[in-house]
């Protein structure tokens, strides 16, 4: 068919990753019948990429580089949990926790 192009297109990603993680938890005895559990847990992760582009075994996009994407991800969470045994079959659980995460990407 005459006016009809067909287009070779191919891409190629090469990706690289880290991760860190850290808990701690601690567990206290706290009054008559009470159990104090309280904990932190940090989260680091890191990820990059580099993608490119050929239409026809041609380059698309401009630089030997191709285009670059990096991520930052942290994590942070505490929390704080009382348990009480009023009965022996009975328990009462309250708690608080807080998450807070931050993430960074560039492209």
């Amino acid at each position: 068919m005459a006016g009809v192009h067909s287009v070779l297109r191919d891409s190629i990603f090469t990706r690289h990753e880290s991760l860190a993680n850290a808990d701690a938890a601690q567990t206290l005895p706290w009054g008559d019948g009470q159990t104090l559990k309280f904990g932190l847990a940090l989260q680091d992760r890191q990820r990059s990429e580099l993608r490119r582009q050929f239409d026809n075994a041609v380059e698309q996009v401009s630089g030997s580089l191709g285009q670059p994407y990096a991520e930052k991800s942290r994590r942070l969470s505490a929390f704080v949990q009382n348990s009480w045994e009023p009965l022996p079959r009975w328990t009462l659980l309250a708690g608080l926790r807080f998450e807070h995460w931050h993430l960074s990407a560039t492209s």
